[in-house]
């Protein structure tokens, strides 16, 4: 299949993950759509959602900061583990000669055009800010992500930590993308276990490496995203809208997965 993969930033290791096990499986990515974290519309809106502690970490994440192997998150520890050594998603199209395109917004006239151009069967959303009708009819509507939360339960950001907090087991959903928040047809669902040790920062590792997993796993020998088996309904059940979690709630959930893993 030909595949557009989307990414939040360049150095996104779900993005990456999935065009190199995606292209190991026979699949032709296309084009790469990665998002600058640089514009001040997305840097006023990261302010606004997560406080200067989050700007902290995810400017770690943008400056790549090496730690030590006893540090390395799962995600990294995951690349390793597949033997993906690319550090960035430019330096994976270069050597896999894809068109890699730096858009300012998913939603732009230049994210839209180089889809039209693309013209792919699918595009897997590993990350870039909510996709308005434009971008979604551009697609044909055939738009995979994996949010990392039961749905239609969990819906929005933060999903692995609301779902603990809320009394839902935690898991993945593979799905749709439609004009809604994680509204799209449901195609698969996946429980994440929770083990000894864990912490939110580790089940939430989990959960996208969960994600990238059964999404290669869905595309492995596919040749048509119709042929996926997807819901037609979720009986009206349209579930709970999550936003990004207050620093108090955080820490009230941190103690209780601490209780739990206790018991």
């Amino acid at each position: 299949m030909k595949l557009v993969i989307t990414a939040g930033f360049d150095g996104s290791i779900p993005a990456l993950a999935l065009c190199e096990l995606l292209r190991r499986s026979g699949h032709c990515i296309e084009t790469v759509l990665v998002v600058t974290p640089y514009s001040p519309t997305r840097l006023k809106k990261m302010l606004r959602q997560r406080g200067m502690q989050g700007i902290k970490k995810v400017a770690s994440k943008l400056l790549n900061l090496k730690k030590s192997g006893a540090e390395l998150s799962l995600q990294t520890q995951f690349l390793i583990h597949k033997g993906i050594s690319y550090s960035s998603l430019k330096a994976w199209c270069k050597v896999n000669e894809v068109k890699y395109i730096l858009v300012g917004n998913l939603n732009s006239s230049k994210s839209i055009n180089s889809v039209k151009q693309s013209n792919p069967d699918a595009i897997l959303y590993a990350g870039g800010g909510i996709l308005r009708s434009t971008f979604i009819e551009v697609a044909n509507h055939k738009i995979v992500n994996s949010h990392s939360g039961p749905l239609p339960e969990i819906r929005g950001m933060n999903a692995v930590e609301w779902s603990i907090l809320l009394g839902y087991e935690p898991s993945i959903t593979i799905h749709m993308i439609d004009r809604g928040i994680d509204t799209g047809k449901i195609i698969s669902r996946k429980r994440i276990p929770i083990g000894k040790g864990e912490t939110i920062e580790t089940l939430r590792d989990k959960a996208v490496i969960s994600g990238v997993l059964e999404v290669t796993r869905l595309f492995d020998g596919l040749t048509d995203l119709d042929d996926l088996n997807k819901e037609t309904s979720r009986d009206g059940l349209v579930g709970r809208q999550c936003y990004i979690m207050a620093p108090a709630v955080r820490e009230l959930l941190s103690n209780k997965l601490e209780g739990f893993l206790n018991d």
